[in-house]
């Protein structure tokens, strides 16, 4: 029987994920969370085509925005973003690294940063039962926000697009020009931070070119314009090179004023 990502997942935290993947390898779906804050959240990401096999596991990236969509008493954990990143292998285990960007303080757990954890998921019936949401389109309607346009990484990096759909969850499109390949990247950014607050912004697409899954994960810093991204290169790996499996760089973005 053919391995699979598509179904519902348990973490080692007993968190829930019920995954849909398309046939171009984009990742819709529902995280059910009761560490930290409790909620339902959706995700978004994407994944290499090929099944996986004793010599590579089938890579992958996935965006999460802690902004429940069934929440209604909030708190600071609300304004973070996740990306996990890793490969379904061909034992049928996810195994995953966690970027959390905590983007406020939460007293009494967490303060400001990036929070990195290792996840491993195995099959289950449980999880969330909301409907797996549309992954959102570059031609979706577009918002008003800081974040449009075009922005450029500093010493000779790559240029990125970037679209805050219209919306009240902050799904966010963009595209990653990285050498000679431009990458859809799909993923949040949090709509609801105020101007004096770091932005979470967390986004995720497939370099054919590399045969990666990329995940940037971040936030915009009202105070400089900057937008600071961790850079997560998933590879597709044995189970023995595991090690080598994830790559982790990083980008500072400022506006690029020669297109806005």
């Amino acid at each position: 029987m053919a391995v699979d990502l598509n179904g519902r997942w348990e973490n080692n935290f007993g968190s829930f994920l019920n995954l849909k993947v398309d046939a171009q390898g984009v990742i819709t779906g529902v995280y059910g969370s009761d560490t930290g804050s409790s909620g339902t959240y959706y995700l978004v990401g994407a994944a290499g085509l090929n099944a996986p096999t004793e010599q590579a596991g089938r890579n992958l990236a996935v965006s999460v925005f802690w902004h429940p969509i069934d929440g209604t008493k909030s708190d600071p954990s609300w304004h973070w973003v996740t990306t996990q990143c890793g490969q379904l292998q061909i034992d049928g285990t996810i195994s995953l690294f966690q970027s959390l960007v905590a983007t406020t303080d939460f007293p009494g757990l967490a303060g400001i940063g990036n929070y990195l954890e290792k996840l491993t998921c195995s099959r289950t019936d449980k999880g969330p039962t909301t409907p797996i949401p549309a992954a959102p389109s570059p031609d979706d309607p577009q918002q008003e926000d800081l974040l449009n346009g075009q922005w450029q990484a500093s010493y000779g990096g790559p240029g990125l697009s970037l679209s805050v759909k219209k919306s009240d969850y902050g799904w966010l499109c963009g595209r990653l020009s990285l050498d000679d390949e431009a990458i859809l990247m799909r993923g949040f950014a949090d709509i609801h931070a105020d101007d004096t607050m770091l932005r979470g912004v967390t986004l995720c697409g497939y370099s054919s070119a590399r045969g990666a899954a990329i995940a940037l994960n971040g936030s915009l810093d009202p105070s400089t314009g900057r937008l600071t991204l961790s850079r997560w290169f998933a590879l597709s790996t044995s189970s023995a090179d595991g090690y080598v499996q994830t790559d982790l760089g990083s980008w500072v973005f400022e506006p690029d004023t020669t297109e806005r």
